[in-house]
């Protein structure tokens, strides 16, 4: 299963040097991905989507000898217009979050999201397009943007929207 993360353009020379930092929210919805791509878009940034896969991510998580974390919801993070993008009602994230342990996996059933303690290193991310699929290693998006920017002449073309 993928996972997706979404983030400002602007920030992915950063995270391909440095990679992602611990904390970060991840979903498993391509609506959500969608509404958080128009959030960042409103705020005049373009949005790109980052994609791991959830085994990997584990993986990681396992290695530091820690877990995945639920994205516990609040009432910042369940009020419209996010409702909308999950396709359910405040009621109904609350009556399935309460009848739950609250694990990460919950999170992930309930609200299509959850939290990563740890940093991702820059090699297990991917850039992806999500109307078509397309996927890019975050170092070649990279690469390809800067050398584009370098010179003109470049005939591949990073896919415009994210």
């Amino acid at each position: 299963m993928q996972l997706y993360h979404t983030t400002g353009a602007d920030t992915l020379e950063a995270i391909a040097t440095e990679g992602l930092r611990p904390g970060s929210c991840w979903y498993n919805s391509k609506d959500l991905t969608r509404y958080y791509a128009e959030t960042i878009s409103d705020k005049g940034r373009e949005p790109r989507i980052l994609s791991i896969d959830i085994d990997a991510l584990k993986a990681a998580c396992k290695a530091a000898k820690v877990s995945l974390l639920p994205d516990f919801p609040d009432l910042a993070s369940i009020e419209e217009p996010i409702t909308v993008a999950l396709g359910k009602k405040e009621e109904q994230i609350w009556e399935e979050w309460r009848a739950t342990e609250g694990t990460w996996v919950d999170s992930l059933a309930i609200v299509s999201s959850l939290k990563c303690p740890i940093a991702i290193a820059p090699c297990q991310l991917q850039v992806i397009d999500m109307d078509s699929s397309d996927e890019m290693r975050l170092s070649d998006y990279v690469d390809l943007v800067d050398n584009d920017f370098k010179s003109k002449k470049s005939t591949r073309k990073p896919p415009s929207e994210f």
